[in-house]
């Protein structure tokens, strides 16, 4: 009877030290929310890695975890385009008369051909 209520007491101990604790991680939550909108305790918790990380065992804070597990937004990277410099690479495809079948260029140039009967001009970079 005795070890029984040793248990028990035990056991009670433990489950206050467990609602201690969940009452620090959702202090350190509210505290976390209001520096980053971002952060919801609710769907940090459903994340297992969170979750192992706050735990007594885990040792880290509610915001040390989270900057841990959070998804890391990709860095905006600003590329100049004063005076025709940018960061893409010139989108021009040529017709290689070189390396083209025969076909190709008797197509290629029934295609010139055409153009030019309607008075339109072929621009560079155009397949």
């Amino acid at each position: 009877m005795e070890e029984t209520t040793q248990e028990t007491q035990t056991a009670s101990e433990a489950d206050a030290g467990l609602q201690a604790h969940y009452q620090e991680l959702c202090r350190q939550g509210a505290a976390l929310q209001q520096k980053d909108p971002a952060f919801q305790m609710s769907q940090a918790l459903d994340n297992r890695r969170f979750v192992v990380l706050t735990s007594p065992e885990g040792g880290m804070s509610v915001e040390e975890a989270w900057q841990k597990i959070r998804p890391t937004p990709a860095p905006s990277v600003a590329r100049p385009v004063e005076a025709g410099i940018s960061g893409h690479a010139a989108n021009v495809a040529t017709f290689s008369w070189r390396t083209a079948t025969a076909q190709q260029r008797a197509a290629k140039k029934r295609e010139i051909a055409v153009a030019a009967a309607r008075g339109e001009k072929i621009y560079p970079g155009r397949m």
